[in-house]
C-alpha cells in the first residue's frame, strides 16, 4: 500500500468546520484579486513578450506586393495593350505609388520592435496599451492606403 491515508485516518484527524468558517469574506475576496491581478499581469507579460505584430506586417506586406503585381501582370499580359491610354496608366501608376506607400506601412509592422521595458518607470498595462493603439493606426492606415491603391487599379483596368 503506498498511501497511508484511509478513511479512519482521516476520520481520526482534527477536521472540523471551523477551520473554514475562521475565513473571513474580505481575505476570500483579496485573494481573489490577487489572482486575477497575476492573471492580467501574466498575459500582459505575454502580449509585450510574444509580439506577433511582425507576422501580421508579414503578411500585409504580402497582400500589397501580391495586389500590386497581379496589376503589373494584368497590364502586361493583356492582349489589347494599345487600349490603356495614358489615363489608364497614371491611374495605375498612382495605384502603385499608394500600393508601395501601404507595403512600407506594413514593412514597419513587420520589423521588431526593440523594447527597452524598465519596470521603475512604466507600467505593464500602458506599455500594452501604447502598443496596441500603434498596432491599430498602423492597421487602419494600411487598409486605407491598401483599399485606394486597389480602388485606383480597378479604376485604371475598367476605365
Amino acid at each position: 500500500m503506498r498511501n497511508n491515508t484511509t478513511l479512519e485516518n482521516f476520520k481520526s484527524e482534527d477536521v472540523t468546520l471551523d477551520k473554514f468558517i475562521d475565513v473571513k469574506p474580505i481575505e476570500v475576496f483579496l485573494r481573489f484579486e490577487e489572482d486575477i491581478s497575476g492573471a492580467y499581469r501574466d498575459y500582459y507579460k505575454d502580449q509585450v513578450v510574444n509580439d506577433k505584430r511582425n507576422e501580421l506586417g508579414r503578411f500585409l506586406f504580402g497582400v500589397s506586393f501580391t495586389t500590386l503585381g497581379l496589376f503589373v501582370s494584368i497590364i502586361k499580359f493583356s492582349s489589347d495593350i494599345g487600349k490603356f491610354n495614358s489615363y489608364n496608366l497614371v491611374l495605375f501608376i498612382i495605384s502603385g505609388i499608394i500600393l508601395i506607400s501601404s507595403a512600407l506601412i506594413s514593412l514597419k509592422l513587420a520589423i521588431p520592435k526593440n523594447q527597452i521595458i524598465d519596470p521603475t518607470k512604466i507600467e505593464l498595462i500602458q506599455f500594452h496599451y501604447k502598443n496596441t493603439v500603434e498596432l491599430q493606426r498602423f492597421s487602419v492606415l494600411w487598409f486605407v492606403l491598401w483599399i485606394l491603391g486597389l480602388g485606383f487599379g480597378l479604376l485604371g483596368l475598367f476605365s
